[in-house]
């Protein structure tokens, strides 16, 4: 039986993320009204909007979008119930900055550099990073320097307890973070956009990060 992993958020169209975690030997079961923690073996947080500021202390700012606060608090509650039951998490974009707050951390409202991170009519952004020894990026790619895609205006900022940033943009973006004790993991990029039908030549291939996940699912 494939492991069976609880896609969170709201999102319009799944397809990306549903199709990269099928193809690399994972259930995936969007979010319903009335699903158990103890019906899944993991979770996934995908990218979405912004957050609403005050999980994390601050006045909203001109420059966030419109947040979804219900959205906000149930996969905040979600990330703490798979990390209670051991249970792997893995976030993507926003699902990066949720876990992050989740946790005690902060984010940056808008990044000041944005023009470097976020999409355009022509697709995502794509830029180099440099992944740090020991961190599960290096080690899923096996070199230090990593080209991703990129289509964000928020990142974290002060790193929740118990967290370590494991990739960083060239401009000190954090890009990727894991939780010291606990299988959690986010990236700030989105590997389902470079991966399998949506592999790209210009990035490392996103797919091997889903296998990451599916091994850590066991």
């Amino acid at each position: 039986m494939l492991p069976r992993v609880l896609l969170a958020g709201k999102l319009a169209n799944p397809e990306n993320y549903i199709q990269a975690l099928r193809r690399s030997g994972m259930e995936p079961v969007p979010m319903q009204p009335g699903f158990s923690v103890n019906a899944f073996d993991a979770l996934l947080v995908p990218g979405g909007g912004d957050m609403h500021p005050r999980f994390y202390g601050e006045e909203i700012s001109p420059l966030c979008g419109t947040p979804d606060e219900e959205l906000d608090q149930l996969e905040m509650q979600l990330i703490q119930d798979f990390a209670a039951a051991g249970r792997p998490v893995f976030g993507i974009c926003r699902g990066c900055q949720v876990i992050n707050v989740a946790f005690g951390g902060t984010l940056v409202q808008h990044i000041e550099s944005v023009v470097n991170h976020t999409h355009t009519p022509q697709g995502d952004a794509v830029h180099a990073t440099l992944a740090q020894p020991d961190g599960f990026v290096e080690a899923v790619y096996g070199s230090s320097n990593v080209v991703t895609n990129s289509a964000h205006h928020q990142c974290v900022r002060d790193l929740a307890p118990g967290f370590s940033a494991v990739q960083y943009a060239a401009d000190g973006v954090i890009e990727a973070i894991s939780h010291k004790t606990l299988p959690i993991w986010g990236v700030q990029w989105h590997p389902e956009r470079m991966a399998f039908a949506h592999y790209r030549e210009d990035t490392v291939d996103g797919a091997l990060l889903f296998g990451f996940f599916r091994r850590a699912i066991g």
